[in-house]
């Protein structure tokens, strides 16, 4: 999943929850929570925020490679599940 400019802030909030605490430690996005967030749109709010477009398209970067990274991490933990569970399954027969 890509966010966009136009990602909802709700979607990226109930989604990517580490986004959207990055979002407001680091950018100041203090509206993850807020009743309008579920109006607002990544772009919207940074123009909320005053974050100008070249600062828009670095953030957009920076939370597409965190959700790739969350992505793989999760990948990696699925297989590893996968793999313990064959194991298991392995030693019972065995048995």
């Amino acid at each position: 999943m890509k966010i966009s400019q136009s990602t909802k802030i709700t979607y990226i909030s109930e989604n990517f929850p580490h986004i959207a605490k990055y979002l407001e430690v680091e950018w100041g996005f203090h509206c993850m929570n807020c009743i309008m967030a579920g109006f607002d749109t990544l772009e919207s709010a940074a123009l909320i925020h005053d974050i100008q477009e070249e600062d828009l398209v670095i953030l957009l970067k920076v939370i597409n490679d965190m959700v790739e990274v969350n992505d793989g991490e999760l990948k990696d933990y699925e297989n590893e599940q996968k793999r313990v569970s064959r194991k298991l399954s392995q030693t019972k027969t065995n048995e």
